[in-house]
């Protein structure tokens, strides 16, 4: 839809997508805020009912403002789960699960038996990929396209940083500093704020410099407020805190919508779509490798002792994003 419309406007896609990143980012910076007081004053149940209401004005929303796809909005609904790879689909959670609660060691009798199987699946659906016609998750799009490949790697292990961060400091903050939740979302507030602040600022340094070169900026900052997070490990005071998330949110901004605009650039119109699709999953298998992540560091609790171990986490993957944007070239063809 973002191509399209930029299209008729005539205007650059990173006008629109750089919008698209600030309202992501500002709907991130009320959610730790909302969701601390919805913990502290109603209870975690909360969390979850929230969604109902929210997802039901999405739904009235995009039936209402989306522009309409007419090639694509026909057929009938047997069509649809024809084409919509289910066996590859649940092949996806199935062995992604697997290998999750293999390294949770949430069943440690099975520990092996989840790996090996997760494993097999995952090889399974990767040749099942290859081989339908309308695949989940194109791995031949990935395969011809390598600008694309290191765009998508540089997202996922990008926001395995984030959510160290993202995760890990909450809880940090409550375990360790004592904090209660309704705090701890306001402490958080500062990364999405300078997040959107920083995402025109992006956009516009994108057209002067380029998109690499952004990029380059955006993971050599991410580099340094990683290295400042071990301040953490011996206070946790409020202002401290607040500098930290505040400087976390502007490589955030800047690298999040560097590698939005790389995806597009690298693909052809006709693919966008899945490709963005592809991008989305980076981001969460990023968010699902913090996790684990965080759980093999911290199983027993979060505190400044393995909080010192997280950012030395964060730290070796902030130098794989790094080389691998270094390798990074825009597709001319």
């Amino acid at each position: 839809m973002v191509g399209a419309i930029a299209h008729r406007v005539k205007v650059e896609p990173a006008r629109p997508l750089g919008r698209l990143q600030m309202a992501n980012t500002s709907a991130a910076a009320i959610g730790p805020v909302v969701g601390g007081l919805l913990v502290g004053f109603v209870g975690w149940e909360s969390l979850f009912l929230v969604n109902i209401p929210l997802a039901l004005t999405a739904l009235l929303l995009v039936r209402r403002a989306a522009p309409p796809d007419e090639v694509r909005e026909r057929g009938s609904v047997v069509e649809l789960l024809r084409d919509s790879d289910i066996p590859g689909i649940l092949a996806f959670v199935a062995g992604l699960l697997l290998v999750m609660m293999a390294a949770l060691n949430v069943a440690p009798d099975f520990r092996w038996w989840m790996l090996v199987a997760g494993t097999l699946i995952a090889a399974l659906f990767a040749w099942r990929e290859l081989r339908f016609n309308r695949p989940f998750l194109d791995l031949r799009l990935l395969g011809r396209n390598r600008p694309l490949m290191l765009i998508y790697l540089a997202f996922a292990v990008f926001s395995s940083v984030y959510y160290f961060v993202f995760f890990g400091l909450p809880q940090l903050l409550q375990e360790a500093g004592g904090y209660g939740p309704g705090v701890v979302g306001l402490l958080m507030l500062p990364l999405a704020g300078l997040s959107v602040l920083a995402t025109p600022w992006a956009v516009k340094a994108m057209g002067r410099f380029g998109v690499r070169r952004v990029l380059l900026a955006g993971v050599v900052l991410l580099t340094l407020v990683a290295a400042l997070m071990w301040l953490l490990t011996g206070t946790l005071v409020v202002p401290l805190v607040v500098v930290l998330t505040a400087l976390m949110g502007v490589p955030y901004g800047t690298v999040g919508i560097a590698t939005n605009q790389g995806m597009f650039v690298c693909t052809r119109p006709q693919e966008r779509g899945v490709a963005a699709g592809i991008y989305q999953t980076c981001r969460y298998v990023g968010a699902i490798t913090a996790t684990v992540m965080i759980g093999v560091f911290a199983g027993a609790g979060v505190d400044q002792g393995s909080w010192a171990r997280m950012v030395l986490a964060m730290l070796v993957l902030c130098l794989v994003t790094l080389a691998v944007s270094l390798l990074w070239r825009q597709r001319t063809d």
